[in-house]
């Protein structure tokens, strides 16, 4: 934990019993007037950008093996011995499971921007994990200010006859 001191009516000439110290704790980041900062919704948005980069890959490496498969279409038909099975099955399997993971990944788009949108758009009530500074001050005596200490709970134990 930082702990910044903040010394007072610390100068020269003046005796040291009325010089006075106070010690107080950072205080944690105040939320906005919007609820805070909103890590879920960054978060949905950062896999809704991160799911539209994977269409575009999905999609143009099926886009290639569509090519392919026109390329040996075309060298058959030109007197070219093209085994169906050996060439073009299997490229046409990656493509077909090329194309199926984009259109998977256009729905995780879809909804994980969907989510990012509603968390955007819903108030953040969230209140802050730390609690207030406390501050300490030494001037002639000890002075202490801030929470108080919880009460301690003591069990209490009842034997009836």
């Amino acid at each position: 934990m930082n702990v910044r001191v903040i010394a007072e009516d610390i100068a020269e000439g003046i005796p040291a019993s009325s010089k006075r110290v106070v010690i107080a704790r950072p205080r944690p980041a105040q939320p906005t007037a919007k609820g805070g900062p909103r890590i879920p919704a960054w978060v949905a948005a950062g896999v809704a950008v991160a799911a539209a980069g994977g269409v575009v890959a999905a999609g143009l490496n099926a886009q290639s093996k569509g090519a392919q498969i026109d390329d040996l279409i075309q060298k058959s038909n030109e007197d070219y011995d093209v085994n169906y099975r050996r060439n073009v099955e299997p490229l046409e399997n990656q493509g077909r499971n090329s194309a199926l993971l984009a259109n998977v990944l256009i729905g995780v788009a879809a909804a994980a921007a969907a989510t990012s949108v509603v968390l955007f758009v819903l108030p953040n009530k969230r209140k802050p994990a730390m609690r207030k500074s406390t501050k300490v001050a030494a001037s002639k005596g000890s002075t202490v200010t801030g929470k108080p200490a919880p009460k301690a709970v003591v069990p209490q134990t009842r034997i009836s006859f």
